[in-house]
């Protein structure tokens, strides 16, 4: 038989491969290369100039769940095509890297599945399941006729031996996804249906394409959507989510056997996992940086390379191991406050500034006012000023409690209207179990300083305190110098008293002389 002949019959399944190569490509090499791809090492600004490729910054990082452990996000999900899905929600604080994450895993699969020998199995595995696929219906139509049948069953093998040695040989297509949409919920409100999104990003696919491939991928595609808690910011999302394919998507009514991972920090991530029928797993990261001094070495250096001169990292080094170093561990540990602080010691060093990285009140002010312009970028309908920064800096310091209510932290920072400290990432949501041993405990929400910046609340707690005492102190000495002038004034006009006293006298003794 002329193999010729079964390509010819294996071409719907030639041009849907073609169609998933075009939708890979035109991802992983337009619009993903362009934007997903790109970090800023400046996160407060739009400089494309200060923006680099992921994998030259990214530092692996360690996700588990309760019972596994993985160090890319992939290996938790199944890619063979009968395989079951998994729906993950992967949950850490703000700036410990959910997005760069999704980011580097989406960028690695890009430079797998674009490889030629991925590809032409890719092509392979497409073309030998529209012909087995083909045989199987023909079969079944046969089986009614048990002679033919039987006739037919010879010719099968024989053709499928051919398609084996065709389009099998040395095929091994690697455990991947063959597709993933990759995107930030504020860029998915702007559709309704994901094959709009996906085919006004990718030249030469056309919606129905997009249709086709998503209605056929099912286990073999990942749906990754990032920034969950963000659904419901008014000015990031005008029209949120619901109504479209992805609110039916995360709500299980629609793509139900697809793979998806959401993105979100913890203080909205339960919206996900407390509906069962929503099927989420939590996946969380396990920070390299923690006690980790050579991750926390080789993310400098990574900064360097792109802010010459390359000695300044080693500088940084040594300044964060100096016995006079005020910034914090924990700050250290985190991959935004750490790319802050490379910042800092940058501007330090180009204004020769380098004491100041050294005060603790100059430290602060400077991490503070890249944190603001870092929120107001990404909000900028909710710009926050200087002076709301120092307001809500000295309402910090002033709360004593470790745990709040949401109706305490609204009376004190106000509702709509007042700092977000959520969206800014000072504070954050955690579970509390209530209930002693043998007792049956219950589950309270509570909200809480988000543990990357507990240093820097203990700060302003710190200063707050500081500028009691020194209040006081100052209190006391004006106390001191009010009852010591009253003192003297009192000696005064006791001695004004005792004069005058002096003077009556002198006057009487002297009026009896002239009397006499």
């Amino acid at each position: 038989m002329d193999p010729n002949f079964l390509k010819y019959e294996a071409e719907p399944g030639t041009q849907f491969s073609n169609t998933m190569s075009k939708l890979q490509r035109g991802l992983c090499q337009d619009h993903y290369s362009s934007s997903l791809f790109r970090v800023n090492l400046e996160p407060w600004s739009n400089d494309t100039s200060t923006e680099v490729n992921v994998d030259n910054v990214y530092i692996n990082q360690t996700f588990y769940t309760t019972k596994e452990q993985h160090s890319n996000i992939l290996n938790f999900f199944s890619w063979n095509q009968n395989g079951q899905s998994e729906r993950l929600r992967l949950v850490a604080e703000q700036g410990e890297g959910k997005t760069t994450a999704i980011k580097a895993t989406t960028f690695s699969w890009c430079q797998r599945i674009l490889s030629e020998e991925y590809q032409d199995n890719q092509m392979k595995k497409y073309q030998r399941e529209h012909l087995s696929q083909m045989y199987e219906s023909v079969s079944v139509e046969i089986a009614r006729n048990s002679i033919m049948y039987r006739i037919w069953n010879v010719f099968l093998e024989f053709r499928m031996q051919l398609i084996n040695n065709l389009f099998k040989k040395n095929y091994t297509l690697e455990p991947l996804p063959e597709l993933i949409l990759s995107f930030e919920f504020k860029d998915l409100c702007t559709q309704r249906w994901l094959s709009d999104i996906v085919s006004k990003l990718v030249k030469d696919v056309n919606k129905t394409e997009v249709s086709d491939v998503l209605d056929k991928g099912s286990s073999t595609i990942l749906f990754a959507f990032d920034g969950w808690d963000e659904t419901n910011r008014l000015y990031v999302c005008k029209a949120g989510i619901e109504g479209t394919e992805v609110d039916s998507i995360i709500k299980r009514e629609a793509r139900k056997k697809f793979n998806l991972i959401v993105t979100s920090r913890p203080w909205r991530s339960d919206d996900l996992l407390n509906i069962n029928r929503y099927g989420f797993k939590e996946v969380s990261m396990k920070q390299p940086f923690i006690h980790a001094t050579k991750a926390r070495n080789q993310f400098i250096r990574n900064f360097f390379k792109f802010f010459p001169p390359v000695e300044m990292a080693d500088d940084l080094i040594e300044a964060l191991e100096n016995s006079e170093n005020i910034v914090p561990k924990e700050l250290q540990n985190v991959p935004r406050m750490l790319l802050y602080i490379c910042n800092i010691w940058k501007h330090n060093q180009e204004k020769n500034t380098e004491s100041n990285f050294f005060s603790m009140d100059h430290f602060l002010d400077d991490i503070w006012e890249l944190m603001r312009l870092t929120y107001n970028l990404k909000y900028p309908e909710a710009e926050k000023s200087k002076d709301d920064l120092i307001d809500m800096r000295k309402k910090i310091g002033l709360i004593e409690d470790e745990e709040l209510s949401h109706d305490e932290i609204n009376e004190m920072f106000g509702e709509e209207k007042g700092f977000d400290v959520f969206y800014f990432g000072i504070y954050s949501t955690a579970i509390k179990h209530v209930g002693g041993i043998g007792e049956q405990t219950k589950k309270t929400p509570i909200v809480q300083v988000s543990p990357p910046l507990v240093s820097l609340a203990q700060e302003e707690k710190l200063k707050i305190t500081q500028k009691k005492m020194e209040e006081e102190k100052e209190a006391k000495e004006k106390l001191k110098i009010r009852q010591k002038k009253m003192e003297e004034e009192k000696e005064a006009k006791e001695k004004i008293r005792q004069k005058k006293m002096e003077e009556e006298k002198e006057a009487k003794e002297k009026l009896k002389i002239r009397q006499k």
